[in-house]
């Protein structure tokens, strides 16, 4: 059905989707958070929905049923411009190597057999299956951190985490496999 499918532009996400992860949250902590509040927030945040995430669950965690009072300790936690080891360390070890993989912009595929062998490698295995690939991007794109571009095209979400993540790859360029 798909072979033939075209790449299309989406939307931004807005106060549609701002209403909707308040709801989630709503259903999580039988606490309502105000949408107008939210809403300033998320643009805080430059629309990123994958950090809006971030957030929502951090205030779940920390029990925080203020979304001004969450950003701002959100932001004393996290340095949401410049430091993402928050949302790093709460990966799977696959899922930092398959980000790392997608960041290193290598005309690599992600299923091929270099890919799973330098991703066994950063792993400490002989081999990564497919499967376990997959599911690593099924994670992922659930998180909101990747999606996907076009054919055999992922994305990162926050071009700034990706960014981030290519810092991370100075001790494994994947040439040396």
């Amino acid at each position: 059905m798909f072979h033939a499918s075209q790449q299309i532009d989406l939307p931004d996400l807005g106060s549609e989707f701002v209403a909707y992860m308040l709801d989630c949250y709503a259903q999580a902590s039988s606490v309502k958070l105000s949408l107008v509040k939210a809403i300033k927030v998320f643009n805080a945040l430059q629309n990123g929905p994958a950090l809006f995430h971030l957030l929502l669950k951090f205030m779940l965690i920390n029990g925080i049923k203020d979304i001004d009072a969450g950003y701002s300790a959100f932001q004393k936690a996290v340095n949401i411009d410049e430091d993402y080891g928050y949302l790093w360390n709460d990966l799977l070890p696959i899922d930092q190597a398959v980000l790392q993989l997608l960041a290193s912009e290598l005309d690599v595929g992600l299923y091929t057999e270099k890919a799973r062998l330098w991703l066994g490698e950063r792993l400490g295995v002989d081999e990564i299956s497919i499967p376990k690939i997959q599911n690593a991007v099924d994670r992922l794109r659930d998180e909101q951190l990747i999606y996907n571009g076009g054919y055999r095209v992922w994305l990162f979400e926050d071009e700034r985490f990706r960014n981030w993540v290519c810092a991370k790859l100075e001790k494994h360029k994947i040439e040396q496999v």
